[in-house]
């Protein structure tokens, strides 16, 4: 039987920890199973961290002995900082971010816990995750020469140079509107979390894809629910806040959770096909709109627990 091609991370906010979990137990864990082995690796949002430090250290010689150690430092250390996340009414409906990427991106991951830079770039793997353009209103792929390969025909693409600071492409990928509210700049293109249109990684689903999923698959109440809270919350901090961002580009953060119901429910049909498996948590999640450090480490526990009870499972698809 033919190995699993792509793997693909989803998910964002503190939920992202629990790919991380997955990520850790799919090494330690499943039989016969390396992160080296998919040909593509896909992330999105929050979890593209996820992305960069299993390329960086997971499947690397001594670099494998630090995965542990690294993602549990970030997952259960850096991420409960409170100058990355407040939810404090001071912070809500002040100057300052909710979510200050830049601070979690290059001050947290570059100082406390780097990543192996050229393993990133020289891996043989192809990985890629979307960004969204804000001048261009439309989605760019950021991802290295192999992974342009695993990308829809004619999609935008900004395949990254030694010119580029991994970090900054890392915050891009995580700057949610109304969250933190600013874009960064990669390639001339002013760059948010890619979430926005596409909620879960777009692969072709013609060969076998492990998909590792940071929450319970949502139904469509669910999705109308987000889209209506975001939309008034992010409409009425921008008229509070003065922010810079289109309210149209809030309202379409919100619509997400619709395309990703409607997604999960393709994915739904393609598991009965045997061409994809698909990996999410065996219980409901801590909140999203919490940091804090329990909330944190029970995503990262159940993550890690979802992937060593259905190792057997997994193992027999990758193989």
């Amino acid at each position: 039987m033919k190995k699993v091609d792509y793997l693909l991370y989803e998910g964002g906010g503190t939920k992202a920890v629990v790919t991380t979990g997955m990520s850790l137990a799919l090494e330690r864990e499943v039989p016969n199973f390396s992160l080296e082995d998919p040909k593509y690796v896909l992330a999105t949002s929050g979890s593209t961290a996820t992305l960069f430090y299993s390329l960086s250290h997971a499947s690397h010689g001594d670099e494998k002995d630090k995965y542990e150690q690294i993602t549990q430092k970030v997952c259960l250390e850096l991420l409960a900082d409170k100058q990355f996340v407040d939810t404090s009414l001071n912070r809500i409906f002040g100057k300052a971010p909710i979510m200050n990427i830049e601070y979690l991106t290059s001050t947290l991951f570059r100082r406390d816990a780097p990543f192996n830079e050229s393993l990133i770039r020289d891996v043989k793997q192809g990985w890629a995750f979307p960004t969204y353009c804000v001048r261009e209103r439309a989605t760019v792929f950021i991802c290295n020469e192999k992974g342009a390969e695993s990308l829809p025909l004619h999609s935008k693409r900004h395949v990254i140079s030694e010119d580029d600071d991994l970090y900054n492409l890392l915050a891009a990928a995580k700057s949610a509107p109304v969250l933190s509210n600013r874009s960064f700049n990669v390639g001339g293109h002013e760059l948010l979390d890619g979430a926005i249109e596409f909620p879960l990684p777009v692969v072709n689903y013609e060969s076998k894809s492990l998909v590792l999923l940071s929450s319970k698959r949502t139904g469509l109440w669910t999705g109308i629910r987000c889209v209506l809270l975001t939309g008034m919350l992010g409409n009425m901090l921008q008229l509070l806040k003065k922010d810079r961002l289109p309210a149209g580009l809030i309202w379409k953060a919100g619509m997400r959770k619709m395309v990703r119901w409607k997604q999960l429910r393709r994915l739904k049909h393609l598991e009965k096909s045997g061409l994809v498996l698909v990996i999410e948590p065996l219980e409901n999640l801590g909140s999203n709109r919490s940091n804090g450090g329990d909330v944190l480490k029970a995503n990262f526990n159940m993550g890690y627990e979802t992937v060593r009870q259905m190792r057997k499972i997994i193992s027999d698809f990758v193989n």
